[in-house]
């Protein structure tokens, strides 16, 4: 079976070659037949990074949205096959607008930015 891979997460901690992937019949015995003499572990994704970055794409693209709204978004980016995460000044208060804004979107890790001065991605 071929298995089509558009973008790859890899990592070479502990000598090993580190792979993140959403499990996927026969993909890592694929992934070991082409590095035989590698050492390789498997961490399972909940979501493909294609998922992800389609997600970051949309919160991004809403930047002004949220700063016209007094919740302007310090910092965006994708946590590795989990969600994609967010920071904001405050995320008790402001998590139930995103999560109303985005309600398909998987889930987010908002991380407190109340020191922050201004937008980044």
């Amino acid at each position: 079976m071929a298995h089509r891979v558009r973008r790859v997460s890899l990592d070479l901690p502990g000598r090993a070659l580190l792979v993140h992937r959403v499990p996927t019949r026969g993909l890592d015995q694929a992934v070991r037949a082409l590095v035989p003499a590698v050492a390789v572990r498997f961490v399972d994704a909940a979501h493909s990074e294609a998922t992800i970055s389609e997600w970051l794409e949309r919160v991004r693209a809403d930047f002004d949205y949220w700063a016209c709204r007094g919740i302007p978004l310090h910092s965006t980016g994708p946590k590795i096959g989990e969600c994609v995460t967010v920071g904001i000044d405050h995320p008790q208060r402001d998590a139930g607008k995103l999560h109303a804004r985005y309600p398909l979107l998987g889930s987010f890790s908002l991380a407190s930015m109340a020191t922050s001065t201004g937008p980044r991605s």
